[in-house]
């Protein structure tokens, strides 16, 4: 027979009441990590959208100027350039020829510095971009899908823990009726009546099967307990660890985003240096052919004779109308020459003779590469766009 004393503490004994901590998802510690960690994931999403910003405007440039190097390389090659040279001296031909060239010498360079920003900028954002989004998606996925199992593993928690306690306030009142019918039974046996005595014995059986069955429902609610708080347990773990990669994913791509944009301005800046070098090569034979011209002039028969130039003529040069010339002084000096006010093209260029080593792209890209950081897993993001894309031979991500 049960007392009330003995049959809580016996069927407790039977199991644990719930081994370790019971996880919380309501308001606490791991709801403020929650959020902490929504934030930085969302941080890291905008980030990898500054790289597909990136990556769209690289697009761009490239288009354009591949267009323009096209065009100019057209115009430079086209029916009118073999004409040149059937009505016209030869000094005039060749510079003229000369400045043909030198525009399709600017088109191969455009086409150039495309190609350089294609291969060493667009390609490797785009790549890096679609493969870290990709892993920082799926990784976002199943870190969502853990947090709402273990928010239905604390639920069953909690459905558990108000079942074993329906189930001890049951074995409780089921014990003290036991105790209310044993003393009837008591009353009953000194009565002399058989009748009433049976009537006891089987008041106080029903009243022990009720207080069996309460003892039971009891241990089951704790076995149900113990179990659900197993699974809310692993649950835990599991999102620990993977809230635990995709901090470490953010920080990979805070890290390879510096990094390969560190050295894709480098290369950039390469590029640009590059071709301000064949610019400024065919700036010098378009000098050349300047030279040829003025040496041509002097030597022009009929021409060293000639008095004021007309107004047609000072309208052609954009010679300031307010004092004559003649050609030996306009021959001699090209200061004398006004600007062209009605140009589209008056903007201020830098000049080509700038060092390269004190622009601003090997500048940002210094500062991007001074960032600390610990590289981890992260080559697969390199992969390329496509089986046709092409790799240049003993690279790195951080060459």
């Amino acid at each position: 027979m049960l007392t009330a004393e003995a049959a809580p503490s016996q069927s407790d004994a039977a199991l644990p009441m719930y081994p370790g901590p019971i996880p919380e998802l309501g308001p606490g510690r791991s709801r403020l990590e929650s959020k902490v960690l929504d934030v930085e994931m969302d941080q890291c999403a905008q980030h990898l959208m500054a790289i597909a910003h990136t990556t769209e405007v690289a697009k761009a440039v490239v288009a354009v100027l591949a267009d323009a190097g096209s065009r100019l390389q057209r115009c430079s090659t086209s029916k009118l350039n073999p004409e040149l040279g059937k009505d016209c001296e030869e000094a005039m031909s060749v510079a003229s020829r000369s400045f043909l060239d030198a525009c399709g010498g600017l088109g191969a360079v455009l086409i150039g510095m495309a190609s350089a920003i294609s291969q060493n900028v667009m390609l490797p954002l785009e790549s890096f971009h679609r493969n870290a989004f990709a892993d920082h998606a799926r990784k976002a996925k199943a870190l969502e899908e853990l947090r709402r199992k273990e928010l239905s593993c604390s639920n069953a928690v909690t459905e558990a823990l108000q079942k074993r306690d329906r189930a001890r306030v049951g074995l409780q009142s089921a014990m003290r009726d036991q105790e209310k019918t044993e003393k009837k039974a008591t009353e009953k046996k000194k009565s002399s009546l058989a009748s009433r005595f049976r009537d006891g014995e089987k008041d106080m059986a029903a009243a022990e099967l009720k207080v069996h069955k309460a003892a039971t429902a009891q241990t089951a609610s704790i076995e149900e307990l113990a179990i659900r708080t197993e699974e809310a347990n692993e649950a835990r773990v599991v999102r620990e660890t993977a809230s635990k990669d995709v901090r470490l994913l953010q920080s990979n791509v805070d890290f390879v985003r510096s990094r390969l944009l560190a050295r894709c301005l480098k290369s950039s800046a390469g590029a640009w240096a590059e071709a301000a070098k064949e610019i400024q090569q065919g700036a010098e034979k378009l000098r050349v052919q300047v030279s040829k011209l003025r040496s041509s002039l002097d030597g022009a028969p009929g021409r060293t004779g000639l008095p004021e130039l007309p107004s047609w003529a000072m309208e052609a040069l954009k010679l300031s109308k307010s004092r004559p010339f003649t050609l030996s002084e306009l021959n001699l000096d090209d200061n004398l020459e006004e600007d062209h006010p009605e140009s589209p093209f008056t903007a201020p260029s830098p000049s080509l003779r700038s060092p390269i080593a004190g622009s601003p792209l090997l500048d940002m890209a210094a500062q991007l590469s001074s960032r600390d950081g610990t590289p981890a897993q992260f080559i697969g993001w390199f992969a390329p766009a496509s089986p046709n894309t092409k790799s240049t031979p003993n690279s790195t991500p951080f060459d």
